[in-house]
This record gives C-alpha cells, sequence and structure tokens, in this order.
C-alpha cells in the first residue's frame, strides 16, 4: 500500500507546507531536499518508504498486533514515522477519516510528537505501542568490519577513455 493512496495528503502547497514545518521547527538540522530544489522530496521519499514498510509487517502479523505498526480507529489513524523531533521524541504521522467518499480513507492533518498526540482521541497506550519500521534483522549488518580486506573494484571505478 503506497501512503498517497492510503490517505490524502492534501494539494501540494498543503503537504510541502507540513514538511517544512516538520524539518524546520521539530527535526534535527539535515538536508531534506535533493540538489537545487527547496520540495523536501527526501524527507517525502522517506515518509512514502517508511509507511509501505510498516504496511508490509503489518500484514505480516494478525489480529490486534495490526494496531502496532499502523493504528486505525473508526475516526482517526496514525504510525510512527521513525523520526524524532529536537528534543528525541517520536514524530507521528496523524489521519483523520476522510468526509469525502470514493477517496482516500484517511485525510493527513499534522505532525505530532509523543507530547501533543496526546491531546488527540488516539489512547496513551496505542501510541506508546506503535512501532518504527525495522529496515534490518541484523544490526551487525550496519557495521564496519575493520578486519575484513578492502576489495576495489577497479573495473567499476576507472572509466576508460576511447581515443
Amino acid at each position: 500500500m503506497r501512503l498517497k493512496d492510503w490517505a490524502f495528503l492534501g494539494n501540494y502547497e498543503f503537504f510541502t507546507n507540513r514538511l517544512q514545518m516538520l524539518a524546520s521547527n521539530d527535526l534535527q538540522p539535515e538536508k531534506w531536499s535533493y540538489a537545487g530544489k527547496s520540495d523536501f522530496g527526501i524527507l517525502k521519499n522517506y515518509l512514502y518508504f517508511t509507511f509501505e514498510k510498516l504496511w508490509k509487517e503489518r500484514e505480516e502479523v494478525s489480529g490486534d498486533d495490526r494496531q502496532r505498526y499502523i493504528y486505525m480507529e473508526e475516526d482517526i489513524a496514525c504510525f510512527n514515522t521513525g523520526l524524532y523531533d529536537k528534543t528525541w521524541q517520536p514524530i507521528y504521522f496523524y489521519c483523520i477519516k476522510n468526509p469525502m467518499e470514493g477517496f482516500q480513507e484517511w485525510r493527513f492533518t499534522a505532525f505530532y510528537n509523543s507530547y501533543t498526540i496526546k491531546f488527540t482521541d488516539i489512547p496513551n497506550v496505542a501510541v506508546s505501542n506503535l512501532q518504527r519500521a525495522s529496515y534490518f534483522d541484523n544490526p551487525s549488518a550496519l557495521i564496519f568490519d575493520i578486519k575484513l580486506d578492502i576489495i576495489p573494484q577497479w573495473n567499476h571505478i576507472m572509466m576508460k577513455r576511447i581515443f
């Protein structure tokens, strides 16, 4: 499931404005747009891929466990973005039921951290149980092993010049 198919994100200006507020007010300073652009494309793609990963993980479990990945009740839905604000609080993607029939079931409204989401209708227990997307089964795959030899692939690195 794609995020754009699951939730109405608003028009380009609305969603880009929400991304800008998130990037400038809540997140640590980081480059969130591709070179020469200011559309927060990196942040947008991160959210798209994170949602897809959470959806896949949700599909692998059954019953109430599914609520740990993407929480959906009658009128509200949210998921843990895996991002943290400047005070190291998790950031959540919050949606309400879309009142427009025939379109996406959910409508994105805002990003909340673990403090501000308490003022929504989502139970605190549900929020505290929301999982982040898991991209690696074995965290040791992320560590560079200095004991291994480095074998450069020169043919790939060097471009041959034809005269």
